[in-house]
């Protein structure tokens, strides 16, 4: 009789783990779907800009032609939820909605951006005490030749707008969500997450307890 009701506990356990299995599948499924369709929106309007300033414009470097992007990009920042938008020139300058800004060359929408790549960063900490949080959407700008890259057109977000597309109901509101790339770097997360706030969920994990490794 003991047997029985151990194996009985087992199977119970087992059917227990395989619902709740199948039910982060489900929530994750939903925020993958949400996600991606507002990731591919923002990248889908910066393709869509980068091509009509390919077609009308080839030097950059003109503070006229600059003036002209800027007054181009500025109505499309409150509609599509961007704080800037701009280009970064093979320089490292930038010309933004916000102003000029240098020193851009080892940052990631640079790195990628002039190797011909898209790109959407993890989640940046910006401002003088470090208190907002974004990420950053880069497309390349390609000279006639469709191959040189003659710049990146950008676009930043909040991240916090990113998080309220991660408050899917699930387990009672004790359910939380992270948007993080291969290595574990967040882009974005859920507020309700006892880890909110880390910017590497692995390494978070780990710190939790080491058998996490093996997960």
């Amino acid at each position: 009789a003991l047997f029985a009701v151990i194996r009985f506990r087992v199977m119970i356990m087992e059917e227990i783990q395989t619902q709740l299995s199948a039910n982060l599948r489900d929530v994750a499924n939903q925020n993958i779907i949400t996600m991606e369709n507002a990731l591919n929106k923002k990248r889908d309007l910066l393709n869509q800009l980068a091509a009509q300033i390919e077609s009308k414009y080839e030097n950059l470097d003109s503070k006229e032609t600059q003036s002209e992007i800027i007054n181009y990009l500025e109505p499309f920042m409150d509609i599509h939820d961007f704080i800037r938008m701009g280009v970064v020139l093979p320089s490292g300058i930038a010309f933004c909605t916000d102003g000029y800004m240098s020193g851009l060359n080892n940052t990631e929408p640079y790195i990628y951006g002039m190797q011909g790549l898209s790109n959407v960063t993890s989640r940046i900490e910006e401002g003088e005490d470090e208190s907002e949080s974004v990420n950053v959407f880069s497309v390349p700008l390609f000279d006639k030749d469709g191959q040189t890259v003659i710049g990146i057109l950008c676009g930043t977000c909040r991240t916090e707008t990113f998080k309220e597309m991660l408050n899917v109901d699930s387990f009672n509101g004790l359910g939380y969500s992270y948007v993080i790339e291969s290595d574990g770097s967040v882009v974005t997360d859920s507020k309700q997450s006892p880890m909110y706030g880390t910017t590497n969920v692995f390494e978070s994990m780990m710190k939790f307890s080491e058998s996490n490794a093996d997960v």
